[in-house]
């Protein structure tokens, strides 16, 4: 037992720096920045977007906003309370497999397979929900099973049966605040009550009074997201079937977000996850490995039928269902041990091996927009070419905020790139163009994620047709170009860019030659 606890310490120590050492090896990416963004606002405005329609994951601001207070704004301290709690996705999921009564060969499994993988690394090093979003529904999903196949013992008093309902409401209520797509795990809920029919008849009231408490929280959410499901709306995302769906989340969760050169690891991941789902499983796993599967499997079919009417499907948005693919990958391996437990040791080995492989090319190659990079590149080759007066457009303008971060404190002139997926035409955005530019010698265009807002490329051809290109450089996600004017014209700017409508306003300072 403490040669057990000694190696289950072990792991999530590795798994602590696994996730803290290359923390900041990627550029903060724009969700990262809308963090900075939101949390910047007042209190009393942070408390208000609780309850406002289409604001995911308001309780996440309202958190880091006060970390940001004591710790500040670097790329290793926005992302720290991620680590904190990916780690202790690790330790919740040996809890949660002691709780469902497998034996501490598969605790240990589980904890190494949640420790090493790639999908949960990556989000873990993210200044966003997700890395607290998995460890809340763990936490709450564990207090429910307890609640739910509760077994007193001769010196326990009421207190210890009704603080895992207490717990198991807690914890949902916050998710339900920390990410829209959270209350899918309602459903899941419900039917593993149906499953364990012989312990919800004798606890019925208590489950029932604990679903109603759940509905409290939920109910200033559900009027606004009840309306967004039920409208037909650009949401930005593509529409996959249930097939693609399946694919892309079987193929994240086996080998992370690069595609492995070889499909060896998707394959085994594959095969243990068949066998821990089918293989000679004894009557009493039975209802354990189906609540796992109903865990798996209906977030899954719940956002695929939003996605019918309002596209919306992000393999993170789910992320919460990869605990008990690893429970039951686990339980595959354990029942390949029963045949042999050599070939059970090959499969862990290789399945390990390929998941830190992983994870040294997700963190060693640079998969996010460089802003970094970008906005050293600038400051560079402002100083190189004696640029004065430092003027960027920003192509999508969305991302303006990302490279002021990195940016910061140089003195910058800011403009939008023009607005053409609404069909303008090539004259009209020249018109623009000429007017924006009215009084500027010389100005950087920094592109990315051009399709999203100017998907024909037509400022960057107006540019090559009417100024001199005297740099250019290109990182990941970014192209930068330095642009001269041989002869701007002299008078002030008459129209200004407006922000996008459906963002905080940026900070615009039109030229004015004056």
């Amino acid at each position: 037992m403490k040669a057990t606890r000694l190696t289950h310490y072990f792991i999530i120590l590795v798994a602590f720096l696994l996730r803290a050492v290359s923390l900041a090896k990627q550029s903060l990416w724009r969700d990262e920045i809308d963090v900075i963004r939101y949390s910047d606002t007042p209190l009393a405005q942070r408390l208000a977007e609780l309850f406002v329609p289409e604001h995911n994951g308001p309780l996440y601001y309202l958190l880091i906003g006060g970390w940001r207070f004591f710790i500040g704004d670097s790329e290793f301290s926005l992302r720290f309370p991620s680590v904190v709690f990916g780690t202790l996705t690790v330790a919740l999921g040996v809890s949660l497999s002691h709780r469902l009564g497998y034996s501490k060969r598969v605790s240990t499994l589980v904890a190494m397979l949640i420790a090493s993988s790639p999908y949960l690394i990556w989000y873990n090093q993210e200044a966003k929900m997700y890395s607290l979003l998995t460890a809340l529904i763990l936490g709450a999903f564990i207090a429910y099973y307890q609640a739910l196949n509760y077994s007193p013992r001769p010196d326990s008093n009421i207190f210890s049966y009704y603080k895992y309902w207490a717990i198991f409401v807690l914890l949902t209520s916050l998710s339900f605040y920390l990410h829209i797509l959270s209350p899918l795990m309602l459903p899941v809920y419900i039917t593993i009550a149906v499953i364990h029919h012989n312990q919800l008849r004798r606890r019925w009231r208590i489950w029932l009074f604990s679903m109603i408490l759940l509905t409290l929280p939920y109910l200033p959410l559900l009027i606004w997201q009840f309306a967004v499901v039920y409208q037909t709306q650009d949401t930005g995302h593509s529409f996959y079937p249930l097939f693609t769906q399946t694919i892309l989340l079987f193929q994240t969760y086996s080998a992370g977000l690069l595609k492995p050169i070889v499909p060896i690891p998707i394959v085994l991941f594959g095969f243990l996850f068949l066998a821990g789902l089918t293989l000679s499983p004894a009557n009493s796993e039975k209802k354990q490995k189906l609540s796992l599967l109903y865990w798996l499997i209906i977030p899954i079919l719940g956002i695929y039928w939003i996605s019918l009417r309002t596209p919306i499907f992000e393999p993170r948005y789910v992320i919460y269902t990869v605990p008990p693919f690893y429970i039951l990958v686990a339980l595959g391996t354990e029942q390949v041990r029963k045949h042999s437990k050599y070939i059970a040791m090959f499969c862990i080995s290789l399945l390990l091996l390929f998941n830190l492989i992983s994870v040294q090319q997700q963190q060693y190659h640079i998969l996010k927009a460089d802003f970094r990079q970008t906005a050293i590149h600038i400051k560079q080759k402002n100083k190189e070419l004696a640029i004065p007066k430092t003027v960027i457009m920003m192509q999508m303008p969305y991302l303006t905020q990302t490279l002021e971060y990195y940016y910061q404190p140089e003195q910058v002139t800011w403009l939008e790139g023009i607005w053409t997926n609404d069909g303008k035409s090539e004259s009209a955005v020249a018109v623009e163009l000429a007017d924006i530019t009215n009084c500027v010698s010389g100005m950087w265009l920094v592109v990315s994620e051009e399709k999203l807002w100017d998907e024909r490329g037509l400022t960057r051809a107006w540019f090559n047709q009417h100024a001199i290109l005297l740099d250019e450089e290109q990182y990941s996600g970014v192209q930068v170009y330095y642009y001269q004017f041989e002869n701007p014209t002299q008078f002030t700017l008459t129209t200004s860019p407006k922000p996008y409508k459906n963002y905080l306003p940026l900070v615009i300072s039109p030229n004015n030659c004056n």
